[in-house]
């Protein structure tokens, strides 16, 4: 009824329990001599069902033209119908502490009770997690006992509901008995075909000698019982009623209602059998049949046994069972108030057996008289056996006589295997969600993860499998068999009689016999399988809610560190100092440990390899989420860069310093030195408004895996006249942790990304791209251009951005005048389009101008983002030898060695040479040596070239010189090269193309 903590309730209770049983048991007849023979003739036919026959000292002789002797059948039933109904009105009080101790509790009593060693480690985290935090709730009672912790009341009428029903079928085999003192004698004549002896599930037995005969068949066989169960159950219930919380903020009032729902069944049912046993080991056993010998489900014993039939066949049965079984519960309750919460939970769990064992082996168990067998026709062993005492096959009394000879063994198996899973989900919504406070100042940007509202989720799930197998192989233990239809024998098997006497061949006796049987127990326990899923279940759904809580309050002390630096570059006037810088490095730092831990925490709660990479994807989807609305995601920062630094793009990754103070080229490192300094300025800007300052900004988008020192670098390295001039703004959108080792989040995020491309900006923004889109709304309020620079998963940051103003906002104009696209992931087709569509065009008449650069082996450009190439004749390994994503280069010209700031070139003291410039080099080796121009100036390779679709849809790819390169529509390839003159208005060269005028000069 959705009570908790302490309560009680008022109200009515009822609870039946209905149960009618039926059995059917036969009460067996006894008849016989108790000092002398017992002698029965019957004229035709003879039938004793569950009855006794004795003579204790004497012989018993049966004569009949058939003799049918069987277990007679018991049966029981039972019913159960138990219901439970209760309703009324319950008060319960949740205490917050007493929670925790409770659960604490729970959690250490759970500790080893798995036969899982994963989850019992589970479990013991599960202790620890609880016992710490019963800890931190006593411990804040003691500092502040006059601050209540969040007591909650709530006051409840409901009613809570069972029924669940059972029946079960038994029955039961009630043997015959026929036991001699003396001989017992059993002779079917006189009726031809139809004088058999059949004994079913029954037992024959004389102290002195067991001999059966008939005129055709002889049938010893095995009573079948069963067992067959159905139940079904099924539950339901309902409460609602008022909530009051009590805590450090005051009392607040909502009302609350729930609701629960549960079914389930369970079937199950058993094969067994009651196996038939003949002779006696103190007397020799004989058995004569004109026909067949069929003993299947029976033992035939004796100090020597001998038997002579037409054919011979021996067979054991399986016992087999089968059980399934299915229960599922939901439940839910919600709370309002000020604000919203509410929950859902679900569990589910199957179970599934199968057995089939044979539990007796059919045979023929001789003593040290042995056994001596003729068959005219087949003999035929189904995991049965032929054996005697050692002593017997030593002696050789054992031989065996039969046409032809087969066998087979009979595979036992036990198999159960059962699985549960369990889902908490909670949610909340706070006042403010539901209109309560003052709207946001967001400027109305739909932000990803946008709202006051929290979701928390918890699964568990349970597997318990079971598997045993074994093998009951047939066998004779003598050498001394002789195969007579040497012709059948090689027809029925494909083997002579030598090779089938070898292949039969056992040293089991019948001794050991019932050790080596292979017999298989259905250990399946239907109680004890369902409490470890149980329990598997409860304690992996309370390891994934405890390993997202101590995630959560890990990452929020990491979060500490970010602020403290954002807190540290304010007092600054918002430049990154040392002490900024060291904080998000430590924030970093604490994050990926997190990501680490939270790794394999989440593959200890998988437990198996496929559980495992689901859970490490989902986890990656989690950081790439918490990446796109992470804290430092979306700033902006002033980048400046001048002076001799600038020729290095403010951070010497190839040592380029300590070369030109040393005049030494060989101190110039080929790999990048990711630890170098940014040396240039980062500011962070604050008020947006600050830089709108009517005339033009440049934004820079990073690429993937830039945190903010690559990023300001990069933008740079791409925009290094706006870095000199400090009109160059980085929008930072750092990569933020690996979920395992090498493998970071970006790849869920760009695709993301590249998702939200492609719903043109219909899905939620992340913080990067709500940045870009407020910029551009307010560069239209001020009238100030926007220059953007766009590197690899940038290019789609501002795409998106754009795509999302025009398609959810409804805004056009945006004054964009030249935007240039670097290795992109988006894809320039649709770009253009923007652009088309936002319809921007300057004073002087100039249009929005798409630029783009992209390179033959640029795997983001040409595979991610599908654009054709600008430059490039690199052969060779696109992530090694010829890997370009990271070659582009904003100045106009490239110089191929060092110079100072009066513009002479450094020369090398150890050889006289000119020192190389790094960047040249790279350009040169991964995208294609530059080229001079008339003046002996090298053209940098690199640079965009404007973007022009023609009225046919045909891409057309203009450079700073007029040459312009018509495109196939399909493979890029240049189809067309055609010189167009370039103009010059107020300082703005130009090209006209199709009756508009197109930026040539990209942005730098």
């Amino acid at each position: 009824m959705g009570s908790g903590g302490i309560g009680f309730t008022i109200g009515s209770q009822k609870e039946s329990d209905d149960t009618t049983s039926q059995s059917l048991i036969h009460s067996g007849s006894s008849i016989g001599s108790l000092s002398g023979n017992t002698n029965i003739i019957a004229g035709n036919h003879y039938s004793q069902t569950g009855s006794s026959v004795s003579s204790p000292k004497g012989d018993i002789n049966i004569i009949a033209k058939q003799i049918d002797i069987s277990a007679a059948e018991d049966q029981h039933k039972r019913d159960n119908i138990h219901t439970f109904e209760k309703s009324g009105l319950t008060v319960a009080v949740n205490v917050p502490v007493i929670n925790a101790i409770q659960a604490a509790d729970t959690a250490i009593k759970r500790v080893g009770k798995s036969k899982n060693d994963r989850v019992n480690a589970m479990a013991a985290f599960n202790a620890g997690m609880d016992s710490y935090k019963a800890a931190q709730a006593v411990t804040d009672i003691g500092k502040d006992p006059k601050n209540p912790a969040n007591v909650s009341v709530s006051i409840t009428v409901g009613q809570q509901k069972s029924r669940s029903e059972s029946h079960s079928v038994d029955n039961v085999a009630s043997a015959s008995n026929i036991h001699a003192g003396g001989q017992v004698n059993l002779l079917a004549t006189g009726a031809g075909q139809d004088s058999n002896i059949n004994i079913i599930g029954s037992d024959i037995s004389g102290n002195q000698g067991t001999h059966l005969q008939a005129d055709n068949q002889i049938n010893l066989l095995a009573a079948e019982q069963s067992h067959s169960e159905r139940s079904k159950n099924k539950s339901s219930g309902w409460n609602a009623g008022v909530a009051i919380n009590y805590g450090s903020g005051g009392a607040s009032f909502g009302v609350t209602a729930g609701a629960n729902r549960g079914k389930g069944h369970a079937n199950g049912d058993e094969t067994s059998y009651r196996n038939s046993h003949i002779g006696s080991l103190s007397g020799n056993t004989s058995l004569i049949s004109g026909g067949a010998t069929n003993i299947k489900g029976a033992q035939v014993t004796g100090k020597g046994v001998s038997i002579d039939a037409a054919e011979l066949n021996i067979e054991s049965l399986q016992d087999t069972a089968k059980y399934n079984s299915k229960q599922e519960n939901i439940s839910g309750q919600v709370t309002v108030g000020y604000g919203a919460s509410g929950s859902v939970n679900y569990s589910k769990s199957k179970i599934k057996a199968d057995y089939a064992g044979v539990t007796e082996q059919s045979g023929i168990i001789a003593g040290d008289n042995g056994y001596q067998i003729k068959v005219k026709g087949n003999t035929d062993l189904k995991g049965a056996i032929i054996t005697s005492t050692q002593a017997a096959e030593a002696a050789g009394k054992n031989q065996l006589i039969t046409g032809s000879l087969t066998s087979s063994d009979i595979k036992n198996h036990s198999d159960y295997k059962g699985s549960s899973v369990g889902i908490g989900v909670g949610g909340s919504i706070s006042g403010s969600s539901l209109g309560q406070s003052q709207p946001s100042k967001d400027h109305g940007i739909n932000l990803a993860n946008q709202g006051g509202t929290g979701v928390n989720k918890s699964l568990g799930f349970g597997r318990d499998s079971g598997h045993d197998s074994s093998t009951t192989h047939s066998g004779i233990n003598t050498h001394n068999i002789i195969i007579t239809d040497e012709t059948a024998q090689q027809q029925k098997t494909g083997k002579n009689a030598a090779q089938t006497i070898a292949g039969i061949h056992t040293e089991i006796t019948s001794d050991n016999y019932a050790d080596k049987a292979g017999y298989l127990a259905n250990n399946f326990d239907k109680d004890k399988v369902q409490e470890e899923l149980d329990l598997q279940r409860e304690v992996s759904q309370e390891f994934d809610q405890n390993r997202q809580e101590l995630k959560k309050e890990l990452l929020q002390q990491a979060r500490k560190k970010y602020e403290e630096a954002e807190e540290e570059r304010r007092k600054n006037g918002g430049l990154r100092t040392e002490k900024s810088i060291e904080l998000e490095k430590e924030g970093r730092r604490m994050e990926q440990n997190i990501a680490y831990l939270d790794t394999a925490l989440g593959i200890l709660w998988a437990g198996d390899i496929g559980t495992a990479a689901l859970e490490t994807a989902a986890l990656h989807a989690d950081y790439a989420k918490n990446a796109a609305r992470h804290i430092t995601a979306g700033k902006v920062y002033k980048v400046t860069c001048s002076g001799a630094e600038a020729q290095y793009f403010c951070k010497d990754i190839n040592n380029v310093n300590d070369a030109i103070e040393a005049s030494d080229a060989s101190k110039l490192t080929k790999e990048e030195n990711k630890n170098a300094p940014f040396e240039g300025t980062a500011i962070e800007i604050y008020d947006y408004n600050e830089i709108m300052d009517g005339k033009s900004v440049l934004i820079s988008n990073p690429g993937i895996y830039n945190n903010e020192e690559a990023a300001f670098r990069n933008a740079v390295k791409q925009n290094p006249e706006a870095a000199a001039k400090g009109n160059l703004y980085v929008v930072v959108n750092n990569p933020t942790v690996e979920v395992i080792p090498g493998l970071g989040e970006v790849g869920f995020y760009a695709f993301y990304d590249k998702l939200n491309e492609w719903f043109g900006g219909r899905l939620p923004l992340t913080n990067a791209e709500k940045t870009n889109a407020i910029l551009k709304q307010l560069a239209k309020q001020t009238g100030t251009e926007i220059i953007g620079n766009n590197h690899s998963r940038g290019s789609m940051t501002d795409k998106v951005s754009s795509a999302y103003l025009q398609n959810k906002e409804g805004e056009t104009g945006i004054p964009i005048s030249r935007t240039k696209y670097l290795g992109p992931a988006a894809h320039i087709r649709g770009e253009y389009e923007i652009l088309q569509k936002n319809g921007y065009i300057d004073e002087d008449n100039i249009n929005s101008t798409l630029f783009l650069a992209n390179h033959n082996t640029d795997f983001v450009g040409g595979i991610v983002g599908l654009n054709p190439v600008t430059a490039g004749e690199c052969v060779g390994n696109p992530l090694g030898s010829c890997y370009s994503h990271s070659s582009y280069n904003g100045h106009y010209y490239l110089d191929e060695y060092l110079k100072d700031p009066d513009g002479k070139e450094y020369i090398d003291k150890n050889t006289g040479k000119k020192i190389p410039n790094p960047e040249f080099g790279k350009i040169n080796d991964t995208v294609v040596k530059p080229q001079e121009d008339q003046n002996g100036r090298n053209i940098n390779p690199t640079l965009a070239r404007a973007v022009v679709i023609d009225a046919d849809g045909y891409i057309n790819l203009v450079d700073r010189q007029g040459k312009m390169t018509t495109l196939d529509k399909w493979t890029h390839k240049p189809i067309r090269t055609t010189q167009i003159p370039i103009h010059e208005v107020n300082g703005k060269r130009y090209f006209n193309f199709e009756g508009k005028r197109y930026h040539a000069d990209p942005p730098r």
